[in-house]
């Protein structure tokens, strides 16, 4: 379950906008001795377009050109230790658009940061199996997890 709390900056139009959102439930999957979890949480079920379709015979009007940046850190629970994480990663399509993932991890947490630039409004047909690529590479790299394994007792003599 999640529920909108606030806004922080709503007043302030040289600075991000933030919204903070209050989550609650089942975040991953514990099995055995890991716990997986969606390294992109924003991203994890988000049904991306032109994925799907193959070919598209008229123009591609997403309105307005957006930058959308997502940082999220988890904090590893006392006796796990990462064992896989999304990959410092970059998806590029020249003149158009990108997609940047970088990870950062230390003992207690791990960090992911996604940042998409869609630089276009309008794109004619023929460009349609360039943009239906760079949301297959997109969607791709969304779907990367973060894994925590238990970490091994200390034994004692």
């Amino acid at each position: 379950q999640s529920a909108f709390d606030h806004f922080l900056a709503l007043d302030q139009y040289d600075t991000d906008l933030l919204g903070i959102v209050r989550v609650s439930g089942s975040l991953g999957t514990v099995t055995g001795n890991r716990i997986i979890l969606p390294g992109l949480f924003f991203e994890a079920k988000a049904r991306l377009p032109f994925v799907a379709q193959e070919k598209r015979t008229i123009a591609v009007d997403v309105q307005y050109a957006r930058t959308t940046k997502d940082d999220v850190t988890y904090h590893v629970p006392i006796g796990y230790k990462v064992e896989g994480n999304p990959q410092t990663d970059k998806i590029d399509w020249p003149d158009r658009a990108n997609l940047s993932i970088a990870t950062s991890i230390d003992v207690n947490s791990v960090s992911i940061a996604r940042n998409l630039i869609c630089d276009y409004t309008m794109l004619d047909a023929t460009e349609y199996g360039n943009l239906r690529g760079f949301y297959q590479k997109m969607a791709i790299a969304d779907q990367q997890q973060v894994v925590l394994v238990r970490s091994s007792p200390a034994k004692s003599n």
